[in-house]
């Protein structure tokens, strides 16, 4: 049975991300898990090129822990990240639409660079979070992984790359994108996926 395309408009904003077709906007990331177990389409090559009915795309810019910090007390919501990483350089992207972005750039790289080759953390708003992954963890092709404090991880086996987590009464999922598959799955496993201290 041929699966419903996911609606332009929910395509990825982020040019970085989007040209890899990796981070996706809440919806049609976990499209991808949720669905009843079809083999997967092939990802667009460029959905950058059709993401025109995306609202408010934000430029990348470079971001310190402070600035994270201060984000996240400006927006009254958590920022998610992997923690402070002194060999990197914080790449934040912010959309109209809530979504948050922070990417670490390794080996020199620039902000605004389109590889789909660095670690990323992505916060969306969402009041069901919790319930979203709950229900993709029992779907077929799905894996899921029990986090401390109540919280639930889930993959969908033929993307590895990204995990998308919840915890109770945090309405926020986040995706944790890593170019080594297993990578974003020990980060989330020993817990290192946590909100920015707001001071």
């Amino acid at each position: 049975m041929n699966s419903p395309a996911p609606a332009e408009s929910a395509r990825p904003p982020w040019r970085s991300i989007a040209a890899g077709a990796l981070l996706v906007a809440a919806v049609v990331a976990l499209f991808l898990v949720l669905r009843s177990g079809e083999e997967d389409p092939a990802p667009p090559a460029s959905p950058a090129a059709t993401a025109t009915g995306v609202t408010g795309p934000a430029a990348p810019t470079a971001a310190t822990p402070n600035d994270l910090t201060e984000l996240s007390k400006r927006l009254d919501r958590p920022v998610y990240w992997v923690g402070a990483r002194p060999d990197s350089t914080y790449e934040l992207t912010e959309t109209d639409d809530g979504q948050l972005y922070v990417r670490y750039l390794t080996g020199g790289a620039e902000v605004g660079d389109e590889r789909p080759d660095f670690l990323t953390v992505g916060t969306y708003p969402d009041e069901q979070a919790l319930a979203t992954v709950k229900k993709a963890a029992t779907r077929k092709g799905a894996q899921s992984e029990t986090l401390a404090d109540g919280g639930l991880a889930v993959v969908n086996r033929a993307r590895p790359n990204s995990w998308y987590l919840a915890y109770p009464d945090v309405g926020e999922l986040v995706e944790v994108y890593s170019p080594r598959a297993g990578r974003a799955r020990q980060l989330v496993r020993t817990g290192r996926i946590v909100p920015v201290a707001r001071g």
